[in-house]
């Protein structure tokens, strides 16, 4: 598009763009900055959505479209001292309040990010030696159904009339960390099409302002550590077809160092040979 192509938009147009998706999405298409469009739309009168719009309608939540109001004609400037310095006020408050928005949600932005790579700072390297393996598999109908039920962490238990329910369960022994090593281990991996790749892109945004905080999580029982890991849907065949050719005989892990039991896990990674890190 040409550098001037977002000055030609009418009120109309520029009202759909705003509300169709995020502010820096329709800055990007017409090659300015988020600002310069948020400014063009304060001089329009084109109402925008409030910060965490998008991040609670991705989260199926309700969210309210302000309507387009009529444009107001704002009466002629008065070239009188009083009303320059009350007009160039009025001007810098609402450059400082657009401002503000983005750089309010820039902000808890980075913070989150600080948050999301500290988590994984000092994670502490597992690795398994794999000695066994099995899988269940159920199929039927679903009690839960709800087509009405709003998303949320536990959306897919709503989400189909159909429950499927597999789970792959590996078996094996710790190599590392030292004080865990000859320790048992039994890993149930659990797909989730919400890891799939087509889902991960349409959640871009939402991750924006809620990074995951693990893909699953050890748990210390009396006989054995258990392994609550997440794995997407689409690859749960490769790996089960990978465990059953015993290709798979080492996972590395890197989570938390385990605090009363418990342990996020961060990574994880299936091989058939094991090379030291």
């Amino acid at each position: 598009m040409l550098s001037q192509d977002h000055l030609r938009l009418n009120r109309e147009e520029l009202y759909q763009l705003v509300w169709s998706k995020p502010m820096q999405h329709v800055a990007k298409d017409y090659g300015i900055s988020d600002r310069a469009m948020a400014k063009l739309c304060l001089r329009k009168q084109v109402p925008v959505p409030s910060r965490g719009y998008w991040a609670r309608k991705l989260a199926g939540g309700n969210v309210i479209k302000s309507p387009l109001p009529e444009f107001v004609i704002k009466a002629p400037k008065i070239k009188s001292k009083v009303m320059q310095d009350r007009t160039s006020s009025t001007a810098g408050k609402e450059k400082s309040k657009t401002r503000s928005v983005f750089e309010d949600r820039n902000r808890e932005i980075k913070g989150k990010l600080r948050e999301f790579r500290r988590s994984m700072s000092n994670d502490v390297h597992y690795v398994v030696k794999v000695e066994g393996w099995d899988c269940d598999f159920t199929f039927g109908l679903n009690a839960n159904y709800n087509p009405l039920h709003t998303r949320d962490t536990a959306s897919f238990m709503h989400d189909s009339p159909y429950n499927e329910y597999r789970i792959l369960s590996i078996k094996g022994v710790f190599l590392k960390p030292e004080k865990l090593k000859g320790q048992k281990i039994e890993a149930d991996f659990h797909p989730s099409i919400h890891l799939d790749e087509a889902a991960r892109k349409k959640n871009e945004l939402w991750y924006e302002e809620n990074p995951p905080k693990s893909v699953g999580l050890f748990q210390n029982e009396k006989e054995c550590t258990r392994g609550i890991i997440s794995i997407p849907a689409e690859a749960m065949n490769f790996v089960q077809q990978a465990v059953a050719s015993n290709k798979v005989n080492y996972i590395s892990f890197r989570a938390e160092k385990m605090h009363y039991g418990h342990a996020e896990v961060h990574r994880y990674s299936l091989q058939e040979k094991y090379e030291d890190e």
